[in-house]
């Protein structure tokens, strides 16, 4: 799926509902550089399995010139994203970029029915506004952390989850049928 060589046209759209994507295998390029957008749901997109750099940080977008001294924005007004019944995904690729400010203003994150693995480094290293953590049914997960800004966790029907990690302002945290659950470190009141 691609969208426009040209966010441009986009420029005044804040949410993005996508749904029912029964043959989409990967999500559309350029989202990321969509500029007023504030909510993302993506529902019900059973074929795709992976997830790339490329969600946060166009490869054309990327390496266009800009100043040495300014960082590239994406997503810079994003405040809520969500994954749901993405039942065949597995992995979610994100490096953490230091010449990149991704999602600065991120604050609830809903991952619900997936396969995924892991967390990927890049969202524990961007999303620093992020407030709310939900983990619901991801039945590969094993770790979950290093999330500094995060205040409330729900984490639900994760068998292999193991281990929740390191967060430190945590306020509220919800714990549902992780039946692997040995290791809950760093979690201050």
């Amino acid at each position: 799926m691609m969208l426009s060589t040209s966010a441009s046209t986009l420029k005044s759209l804040r949410f993005l509902f996508l749904d029912d994507l029964a043959c989409c295998t990967q999500l559309p390029d350029g989202l990321c550089q969509i500029p007023n957008l504030e909510f993302i749901q993506i529902r019900h997109a059973p074929a795709i399995k992976y997830i790339g750099p490329n969600f946060v940080h166009a490869q054309h977008y990327h390496h266009r010139l800009h100043r040495p001294s300014e960082r590239l924005q994406t997503f810079p007004r994003l405040c809520k994203l969500k994954f749901l019944s993405m039942v065949e995904w597995e992995e979610w690729e994100w490096e953490g970029q230091a010449d990149v400010q991704a999602m600065p203003f991120l604050e609830v994150l809903s991952i619900n029915c997936c396969k995924l693995r892991c967390v990927p480094p890049g969202l524990t290293f961007h999303a620093t506004s992020l407030r709310e953590l939900t983990v619901i049914h991801t039945q590969c997960l094993e770790s979950l952390g290093n999330f500094a800004s995060v205040i409330r966790l729900n984490v639900e029907y994760s068998p292999n989850l193991v281990r929740i990690a390191e967060f430190p302002k945590l306020q509220k945290l919800s714990i549902i049928s992780c039946s692997k659950l040995k290791l809950l470190d760093g979690v201050h009141s």
